[in-house]
């Protein structure tokens, strides 16, 4: 914080804001911007890349909606008696799917170097 032309710290008093001080602080806080910016670019990437893998035209959420219980359920039609239940044949057991492994996520950028006079 500056203040008076004076320069605190977590509320301790560092000495005298001099113009190299100035600069420093206008310095990291673009570079905090920019940090700030990749950091949510890539929050919003892997939060979309794992709604996709989810929700996509092939994700998850769907292959679980085609197994028996959903053949089923649509035999049953729109107009079915819940008492007089259809069925469907029952398939052959297809062989479980290797687990898809889970998705890198993206490198973030390094936090900014704080400026020199907020170091210990």
């Amino acid at each position: 914080l500056f203040q008076d032309g004076k320069i605190y710290v977590n509320g301790v008093l560092k000495g005298e804001a001099t113009k190299e001080n100035l600069e420093e602080i206008k310095v990291y806080n673009e570079k905090m911007r920019e940090w700030t910016k990749a950091l949510h670019s890539n929050m919003f990437e892997t939060m979309k890349r794992i709604i996709d893998d989810m929700f996509g035209d092939h994700g998850s959420f769907w292959q679980n909606l085609s197994g028996p219980f959903w053949k089923t359920v649509k035999a049953y039609g729109p107009d079915s008696e819940p008492t007089k239940p259809a069925t469907s044949p029952k398939e052959p057991e297809k062989p479980e799917k290797p687990e898809k492994p889970l998705p890198k996520l993206p490198e973030t950028m390094p936090l900014p170097e704080p400026p020199s006079f907020c170091k210990p």
